[in-house]
């Protein structure tokens, strides 16, 4: 884990695959609120968003907590 207002190699690394996830689950709730669901007939723009903003969310994370994954160093 990087330090406080640090990021490394490992961070982006998981947050890639956090991005990953973020869509997976994405495609899944929709999937879970059509009835007639099609995997090519997706709009795929908010599947990206959504991708997007789990990994700078991964990454504003580890950018304000420390090593021993206090806020800021202080909180939690």
């Amino acid at each position: 884990m990087s330090g406080l207002l640090k990021l490394n190699t490992n961070d982006f690394v998981k947050g890639a695959v956090t991005a990953i996830f973020t869509a997976v689950v994405a495609v899944l709730w929709g999937a879970s609120q059509q009835p007639d669901f099609n995997v090519f007939m997706l709009d795929w723009h908010p599947i990206l968003n959504a991708a997007i903003y789990g990994f700078v969310g991964y990454l504003g994370k580890n950018f304000v907590t420390a090593e021993n994954g206090k806020v800021f160093g202080k909180i939690g």
